[in-house]
């Protein structure tokens, strides 16, 4: 169902997972947020996340396609973002698999975390 963040039920799920979605629809850091602060409301108080990212994924081209959005993420961005929003976040990094096509990227940052009990900032 075609929807955009603005969409999303604030508390509706126990769990939400988004992969590769924030820091590659936008260049826009404020825009950036607003998605992750939607994905973090979007799980009830006490819920789960996990989120992978492109780090440092700058905007792109695949052949003669049209150029796509990148906001390049580090663990430090994504830290400053979650940290106030969430619990137990745990960041993880893996190192850039050379074996794939090159778009710029550095590795790939795993993230977990909790919705607070009491949201933070609500």
């Amino acid at each position: 169902m075609p929807g955009t963040a603005d969409d999303l039920t604030p508390g509706r799920y126990d769990l939400a997972s988004m992969n590769f979605v924030a820091e590659s629809v936008t260049e826009d850091f404020d825009e950036f947020t607003a998605l992750c602060t939607a994905f973090v409301r979007a799980v009830h108080p006490g819920g789960r996340l996990l989120a992978s990212f492109m780090e440092q994924m700058p905007s792109y081209r695949i052949g003669t396609g049209p150029v796509w959005p990148a906001c390049p993420v580090d663990e430090a961005t994504l830290r400053g973002v979650f940290a106030p929003r969430t619990t137990g976040l745990r960041i993880v990094r893996l190192a850039k698999d050379r074996t794939l096509p090159e778009y710029g990227d550095t590795g790939v940052l795993l993230l977990t975390a909790e919705r607070p009990e009491v949201p933070a900032g609500e």
